[in-house]
């Protein structure tokens, strides 16, 4: 409605959002920085690791551990993720697998029910003209 109304309003909304709504570029590593930059500062130390022991020294399998609703439950990422572990041959698509998880199927359905009202609001041909950060600069403003 902000944009609707051309009102300044402060949202903090990360970029990633932006791409999301354009569904112009992929959401990758460098947007896990804004949502959570502890995650993001363990992803790339998993990026950058050379040695051979990876697996021995940390133990990622393909799951990760999230707090639902005030429980922990662990979630595999791929299917059998729970017995797949961590390699340097594999530790890319597991980085890739999280952030899909964080970014998209973890909030799917809210994400759906925000893009269509926001959808709702401005209309999509309009939106295809801006890039998202051009998008998160006319929305913040």
């Amino acid at each position: 409605m902000a944009v609707y109304n051309i009102t300044i309003i402060d949202l903090p909304f990360p970029l990633a959002l932006y791409k999301k709504l354009l569904n112009k570029s992929k959401i990758d590593l460098d947007d896990m920085k804004s949502l959570s930059p502890s995650i993001y500062q363990s992803l790339r130390s998993l990026l950058n690791y050379k040695d051979d022991d990876l697996e021995s020294a940390l133990c990622y399998t393909f799951e990760i551990e999230r707090e639902i609703f005030g429980t922990r439950r662990r979630i595999e990422l791929k299917p059998g993720g729970s017995n797949i572990m961590v390699n340097q041959k594999n530790k890319q698509e597991f980085i890739d697998l999280y952030i899909d998880y964080i970014f998209n199927k973890s909030c799917d359905k809210q994400f759906q029910a925000f893009a269509n009202g926001f959808r709702r609001v401005i209309n999509s041909k309009p939106l295809e003209l801006f890039y998202p950060d051009e998008l998160m600069s006319f929305v913040v403003c």
